[in-house]
């Protein structure tokens, strides 16, 4: 037996197959957490985290929750024009 369930998401955060990863940086002050689209391959570069290497596509960064805003689900996204279905 399967389900399919649909849902509304209006940030990428909020998204079932966004990541989250505290990235590696330069300053040990900065904690610097990456978002990421769980569902597509970024193949222009790999991001260095705590949890290992990264090659999914990052979508933003924040340092600090205060600083997470409502972001643009960006047009890449492989469930942007299924919005309709």
């Amino acid at each position: 037996m399967s389900v399919v369930l649909k849902i509304k998401v209006e940030n990428c955060i909020d998204c079932p197959y966004s990541e989250r990863h505290q990235m590696v940086t330069p300053d040990s002050f900065e904690h610097d957490v990456g978002v990421f689209c769980s569902k597509v391959e970024d193949d222009e570069r790999e991001h260095h985290t705590y949890d290992g290497i990264i090659t999914k596509k990052l979508i933003f960064s924040f340092e600090w929750p205060s600083e997470i805003e409502v972001q643009e689900i960006p047009d890449w996204c492989p469930y942007k024009n299924d919005a309709g279905r």
